[in-house]
């Protein structure tokens, strides 16, 4: 079965909101923010000298990252709308009922305390923490897609789902991650659909 690199990278875009939120917390000001509507007024009547003059503001650096993850937070959002709405097709249907290893939704918070959050801690409204930020967001993007991290969602997490390890009943050895939301029974019948790797979305049969 080949990955849904679809839904994977729609996971990883929710990782991030967190993220995303926190940056315009701590980079947006009323200063900024005006300056952000003149800019785009300027250039809607065609002064694009105005470009160069931004270039070289002291806020410059700030003021790219508040727009930056406005801009990634509301795609952010409407992401989750299609990932919501994915989970209304494409399941595989299954015949066997599983066991539940262990539940990892509490990873959640390692993950946001460990990869988000220091990446705001730093003086990003500068150039060199500017710079250091786009760094290692970029290094944590290419770790979340290359690993099973992105089940790690904090976002998912706030708004109801949860992760768990599970097996086939009579397949012992061989061990999946799922992701649920609702009230999942151990004891039905499941259907599921392949992510990535061995990460399941997972729902009860109806």
């Amino acid at each position: 079965m080949k990955e849904n690199k679809y839904l994977k990278w729609l996971l990883i875009v929710q990782s991030f909101l967190p993220l995303f939120f926190l940056v315009i917390i701590r980079c947006y000001s009323k200063t900024r923010g005006k300056m952000i509507l003149n800019f785009i007024s300027e250039l809607f009547h065609g002064h694009l000298g105005v470009i160069g003059s931004a270039l070289k503001h002291p806020e410059i650096y700030a003021t790219i990252l508040l727009c930056f993850c406005a801009a990634m937070f509301v795609f952010g959002l409407l992401v989750y709308f299609f990932f919501k709405k994915s989970q209304s097709f494409g399941f595989q249907e299954e015949g066997k009922k599983i066991v539940i290893d262990a539940d990892v939704t509490e990873n959640s918070v390692t993950f946001f305390v460990t990869y988000i959050t220091p990446l705001v801690l730093d003086d990003i409204d500068k150039g060199r923490g500017f710079f250091s930020f786009i760094t290692i967001a970029v290094l944590l993007i290419l770790l979340i897609r290359n690993t099973n991290l992105y089940y790690q969602n904090p976002f998912l997490t706030i708004l109801g789902y949860r992760s768990f390890y599970f097996h086939f009943e009579g397949e012992d050895g061989i061990e999946y991650i799922a992701i649920t939301k609702g009230n999942f029974d151990k004891l039905k019948l499941i259907k599921r659909k392949r992510i990535s790797d061995d990460v399941y979305l997972v729902y009860n049969k109806n």
